[in-house]
């Protein structure tokens, strides 16, 4: 329940009384704990997501090497990572740091 109240005056500006009103604001508050358990949730899913590519990219670089020691051309060409910098892998080892840090941001 909000609440609130505002001076009431006559022409003079004299205070004769006080209006007072209160607002049901349990929608409000049941609809924000619902959008704080969602953005919650969807932040979980994303680091569980990044986490697992990041950990499909270490294999992936793993499987190269080995097809590279045997001389073999590899499956796959990993082109964001390693050799020339990108967007792409900028995007990856920031999203890797941001993971390890526990999901805080750091500003540069």
């Amino acid at each position: 329940m909000r609440t609130d109240r505002v001076p009431l005056k006559d022409a003079e500006g004299n205070v004769t009384g006080i209006v007072g009103f209160a607002v049901d604001i349990t929608e409000r508050k049941q609809a924000e704990e619902a959008l704080q358990k969602s953005m919650a949730e969807l932040e979980r899913f994303t680091r569980l997501a990044v986490g697992r590519e990041l950990k499909m990219i270490k294999l992936k670089q793993e499987v190269k090497q080995l097809y590279e020691h045997l001389g073999e051309k590899p499956p796959y060409d990993l082109f964001f990572v390693g050799g020339k910098t990108t967007n792409r892998k900028l995007c990856i080892i920031n999203k890797e740091q941001e993971i390890r840090s526990g999901g805080e941001e750091k500003s540069e």
